[in-house]
């Protein structure tokens, strides 16, 4: 049996297929006007996908390609208005034997993920199966290349260029054939899938890995387990397992690219990862992965309001989501982003989401629903029981058993329950009485920050506006806070003037908090704390108590401050605006890898004792499997090129607040199996702090260079050795290959120095 080999029983596939659509069959198709329709879907022995109408009206048939069908990524969920999607890419039966023809992505929603992929992992199996006898088995290097040379038995001579050309490689027919006769072979008028892919992996395979291949073995023969193991710097036992995972007992070339690039081979050490931390202590000992504004999918002026993104953003492991409540129509609470274009979402609706999906993606520590209240009281009543009666007995309030004023509860005994943050009008001084609940005016909220940058913009878009035609609560005053909201809040929203009297050295002590406390700041303030050299006061603060940090105002277009200061100052809710996967979000998805990726971290973990700066060697060797941008045209090939940057407890540039960085190459028309041989040399300050992280453009000589994938990695997660950098889109969305487990991604040798 081949590399990769696998017998594959397509009766049984069929069958389960049957089961999986039932006895009527109904799955829904998005159409081109972005409306879903019921259909039939069925899928045949012979990977031909057709689906009829409701009254059993054949529509249309598909052939599918193999390696191919996937999930949908976030954003086609967005953009479909639904969460389980699966993709399927198929030729119109009749093209099936055009050498380019065009090829069709149909999207199907279903009613939960596990038939989703239940339905991508049939199809994929099928598509295989049906062009096995001319294309041989599927392995895991040859099934991306399956999906770019379709479904001919053979391919002419002169298409080959295109060809590659999809697979990022720009190859002409001129060394094509070069390369052929290098494997004593002949090229004639048309060439079969395996002679072609033979070709191209002997073409662009990475020196590198020839290189270490050659090194490990005995007179180029295939590794063993043994051989293998030193390689991996694992076990001869994992290196078994591997090998295995490849269908194989030996391991060839070609298999060696596969588990390098494998998320098994990762620069990201799983095993220190997953190791579980002290979940005893107070919820202020710990980071907690944060959202901000949840609700928008996209810029803070003119955003869709959705509520799919508590969805999107609880499946990530977030642990504090944020609520903006307005007064919505027919007398009902919204969820919007207040005096601005923003649309509006049904709080009702945000609500059950958050029921449904709040412990229900691997982690069942504590969430916290981080509350703007603009709500008249009337709603404000409605609000409090809307959250009572649909989140029921998740919720922790202060009548709860074991409150206490000096210590927060720990998130182990937190299990399973939700906690609501908000402003209430009390005073946070333990000897001070309760002000009246109206007393909100040095309560910070994050609201009033945005809605100045919101309002700017709404100006500078129509200079006739003016505040005179703003009508109701959503562009009116708060009123107060009512007694119905304030009893289900646990931790209440904090007096900034404390944190202020800390700075200045007014106030100390932990005797004048309630632990259960937060201070809300925009991330101005942190910088200022930075440069001002108050740090030990907020850490002690923070020993105490919460703090939350939230973006700038002027950040309209959604983007990330960079967490890494905020996160070494103990704050532990520091929110950022998920729907924008940059820089920012890219260190703070980082850092919570760590404890299992159960959105919690302890504060001390980012702290390392003092030491002298370390020294990161990062030899980039080569790439693999780059997609293209979107929008590329059939002819355009990448130039990939790496940019490195740490993220650590010093900078040196104000622009992105990174310590050190390190530019490639570019390798010019290949993003198949880019080479570079560069090597970066990077400072690091705190090893338990600092965050790498590795992003992979594309070079343009006439517009700005696109973004590939990046990989972010918190260097105390670092494995050293040969060691690949998965790469997730610039959506967020990790960056895979249907069909196989082999990642685009970036190879490097890694060593402390």
């Amino acid at each position: 049996m081949a590399d990769g080999d696998v017998d594959v029983d397509v009766n049984a596939l069929v069958h389960n297929v049957e089961k999986l659509t039932g006895s009527r069959r109904w799955l829904r198709r998005v159409t081109k006007k972005q409306r879903w329709k019921h259909k039939r879907l069925t899928l045949s022995h012979d990977a031909i996908i057709s689906y009829k109408d409701p009254n059993g009206h054949h529509l249309k048939s598909f052939v599918l390609i193999p390696a191919a069908a996937r999930l949908a990524t976030v954003q086609e969920q967005l953009d479909n208005h639904r969460p389980y999607i699966f993709v399927l890419t198929a030729i119109p039966v009749h093209h099936i034997v055009e050498v380019s023809p065009d090829k069709h992505l149909i999207f199907f929603a279903v009613s939960n993920p596990s038939t989703a992929k239940q339905w991508i992992s049939a199809a994929n199996a099928i598509a295989a199966q049906r062009v096995r006898p001319t294309h041989g088995p599927l392995t895991p290097l040859n099934a991306p290349l399956l999906a770019a040379w379709g479904l001919i038995p053979r391919l002419p001579t002169t298409a080959i260029p295109s060809t590659a050309r999809a697979l990022g490689l720009k190859i002409s027919a001129e060394e094509f054939q070069q390369t052929a006769h290098s494997l004593n072979e002949t090229v004639g008028t048309h060439v079969t899938f395996l002679f072609f892919a033979n070709v191209i992996f002997t073409y662009a395979q990475s020196k590198a890995v020839s290189q270490i291949f050659q090194h490990f073995s005995n007179d180029a023969q295939p590794l063993t387990a043994a051989q293998l193991a030193p390689l991996l710097q694992c076990t001869i036992s994992d290196a078994s397992q591997l090998l295995k995972l490849h269908h194989s007992d030996h391991c060839t070339l070609q298999t060696l690219t596969a588990i390098l690039h494998h998320p098994l081979n990762s620069v990201r050490d799983s095993q220190k990862a997953n190791q579980p931390h002290d979940m005893t202590r107070p919820l202020n000992h710990y980071l907690i992965s944060s959202s901000h504004n949840t609700y928008l999918e996209g810029d803070q002026f003119k955003g869709d309001s959705t509520a799919q993104m508590y969805r999107i953003v609880l499946e990530r492991a977030c642990r504090c989501v944020e609520i903006d409540m307005w007064d919505g129509d027919d007398d009902q609470p919204a969820v919007t982003h207040g005096r601005t274009m923003t649309s509006v979402v049904p709080l009702e609706k945000v609500l059950r989401i958050i029921r449904e999906h709040a412990f229900s993606h691997g982690t069942d520590y504590p969430l916290i629903l981080s509350l703007e209240n603009h709500l008249s009281h009337r709603q404000q009543v409605k609000a409090a029981d809307l959250i009572r009666d649909i989140l029921g007995d998740f919720l922790y309030t202060p009548d709860c058993p074991g409150m206490h004023v000096d210590v927060l509860p720990s998130p182990e005994q937190l299990r399973g329950r939700i906690l609501i943050k908000a402003k209430t009008g009390h005073s946070v001084y333990m000897e001070s009485k309760p002000s009246d609940l109206s007393n909100m005016e040095d309560e910070d909220s994050d609201d009033l920050d945005d809605a100045s940058a919101a309002a700017k913009s709404r100006d500078d878009e129509n200079p006739s506006s003016s505040s005179e035609s703003e009508k109701g609560s959503r562009n009116g005053t708060p009123s107060k806070i009512s007694e119905e909201i304030a009893k289900l809040v646990y931790l209440p929203g904090s007096n900034r003037k404390i944190l202020m009297g800390l700075w200045n050295k007014d106030i100390s002590g932990k005797e004048r908090f309630i632990s259960s406390s937060c201070v809300s700041v925009n991330e101005k303030k942190i910088a200022e704390i930075w440069e001002n050299k108050k740090v030990d006061a907020i850490r002690e603060y923070n020993t105490h108590a919460l703090s939350r940090v939230y973006p700038k105002g002027t950040r309209v277009d959604s983007s990330n401050y960079t967490p890494i200061l905020a996160h070494f100052m103990g704050c532990q809710i520091v929110a950022l605006n998920w729907q924008k996967h940059d820089t920012g979000m890219a260190v703070n998805e980082a850092r919570f890898l760590a404890n299992g990726g159960c959105g919690y971290v302890l504060s001390d973990s980012v702290r390392s004792p003092i030491q002298s700066p370390a020294v990161l060697s990062i030899e980039l060797l080569s790439g693999f499997l780059f997609p293209k941008p979107k929008n590329s045209s059939n002819r355009d090939t990448i130039d990939p090129y790496c940019v490195i940057k740490v993220y650590d407890e010093q900078y040196d540039d104000e622009d992105d607040y990174s310590s050190d960085r390190f530019y490639s190459q570019a390798d010019r028309s290949n993003g198949f199996a880019p080479t570079w041989n560069e090597t970066a040399t990077l400072k690091i300050r705190n090893k338990a702090l600092a965050v790498i992280v590795l992003k992979v453009y594309d070079h343009d000589r006439t517009s700005d260079d696109d973004l590939i994938g990046y990989c972010a990695v918190p260097t105390s997660l670092i494995r050293e050795g040969y060691r690949c950098f998965p790469l997730t889109s610039k959506d967020g969305d990790p960056l895979t290959l249907p069909s196989t487990d082999v990642q685009p991604s970036v190879l490097c040798n890694v060593k402390w120095t």
